[in-house]
């Protein structure tokens, strides 16, 4: 249970002798908040009545001064009560109501405030995410100046509309209205006020929509083999996507961390950071070239910039990149899309086209259902694995 309580603080002498009197919120095991009373301060311990938290007769017109504590007890108390019968007590809530701090109501200052925080915290695709929703909104509304009361139910099927013409699917409105209903709600967490019913009656849930197809078919894979790519971005975009199908599938945040100790021999040894399990991996000539055309003395591809502390973010700008020229690549050979992942689904899917087991495509994949992975991770051999690659590719 929460309390507040009037004290004087006798650690934090002030520079005149006195000490600050404050209140004193406390929850649970909870360390406690201190809000300084403004004006009023304790000048000799004896003025003082710990078990009363009021002033004494030592204190010259302590009757007036008392009165004054009484104010602010009252006010205390009475938001307290409010916050805890509303099921809605924090240490934050409870002094911004106690300081009369206005919570802003305006939308595009809280994504910016919302922005920068994440920024500030390196949560790079958060940061995305609500940029995103963010400048949809803007170029929706037309406004310099939206407040939360103008998000209705009404606003929000107005607002799906106009992304349905733009093109965008079901999956990605729901990827930015989200942002906007997080905010929303903590606007009316930290005002006070109740939540918004308009969300409820949307039905954001309802805008996902089934996974797309993500992999080449056999015809798809040959014409992104045969093109010759048309400028640097291209060929970086080309030969990234053939590493990670030539490598079963291997994604970008493990082929950015590839060094010279995982060439071993013949093979590449690594450890794929998202499950843990170690892959061995036979070097081709397709391999082998791929290789010989990037490789750095510190990393193999140059991904990682030394300049970006944050290797996510360096990862993330790179996958953007070769994102960006696998779509130009694929507009130009009549493919509706084309991203880093595709190869790692084409390869499943191909394998399974030529009748590889899936307990087979499993290890090779690294799949991480132990049901399935565990049970086979012995079973099969490196060559058999590699194997599969080689089929596939005879195949086109």
């Amino acid at each position: 249970m929460a309390t507040v309580k009037l004290i004087y603080q006798k650690n934090k002498p002030m520079s005149d002798g006195g000490f600050p009197i404050a209140l004193r919120l406390s929850h649970l095991n909870n360390p406690s908040m201190y809000i300084r009373v403004q004006g009023l301060a304790v000048l000799k311990q004896n003025e003082w009545n710990e078990e009363l938290s009021r002033f004494t007769k030592k204190r010259k017109d302590f009757k007036h001064y008392n009165i004054i504590l009484s104010d602010i007890e009252y006010k205390a108390d009475n938001i307290l009560s409010s916050l805890l019968a509303q099921n809605s007590f924090s240490y934050q809530r409870f002094r911004d109501l106690y300081l009369g701090i206005v919570v802003s109501d305006l939308v595009f200052e809280s994504f910016d405030n919302k922005i920068g925080e994440l920024l500030n915290l390196k949560k790079y695709g958060n940061a995305d995410a609500y940029t995103a929703s963010r400048n949809a909104i803007k170029e929706f509304t037309k406004k310099r100046r939206l407040v939360f009361t103008d998000i209705d139910y009404r606003f929000l099927v107005s607002f799906e509309h106009h992304l349905r013409l733009k093109g965008n699917t079901g999956n990605t409105i729901s990827y930015k209205i989200r942002p906007l209903r997080a905010l929303h709600y903590k606007y009316c967490n930290e005002a006070n006020k109740p939540l918004p019913v308009a969300y409820r009656r949307f039905k954001v849930g309802r805008l996902a929509e089934a996974a797309t197809k993500r992999a080449l078919d056999k015809n798809e894979l040959k014409r992104f083999m045969d093109y010759f790519p048309a400028n640097t971005g291209e060929r970086i975009a080309k030969d990234i996507f053939m590493f990670s199908l030539l490598t079963r599938g291997m994604n970008i945040a493990d082929i950015a961390f590839l060094k010279l100790t995982n060439l071993i021999g013949n093979q590449i040894i690594y450890k794929r950071a998202k499950t843990g399990t170690v892959f061995t991996i036979s070097i081709t000539d397709e391999i082998q070239s791929i290789i010989d055309r990037y490789r750095g003395e510190r990393y193999l591809f140059p991904i990682i910039k030394t300049n970006h502390k944050n290797t996510k973010y360096s990862i993330r700008l790179f996958t953007k990149y070769v994102n960006k020229h696998l779509q130009i690549i694929a507009d130009k050979i009549s493919i509706p899309k084309i991203t880093t992942y595709y190869a790692r689904y084409t390869f499943s899917a191909m394998a399974r086209d030529i009748g590889i087991s899936i307990e087979l495509i499993s290890q090779a994949l690294g799949h991480g259902d132990l049901k399935t992975t565990e049970i086979y991770l012995n079973s099969f051999s490196n060559d058999k694995l590699d194997n599969i690659t080689k089929k596939i590719l005879s195949n086109l």
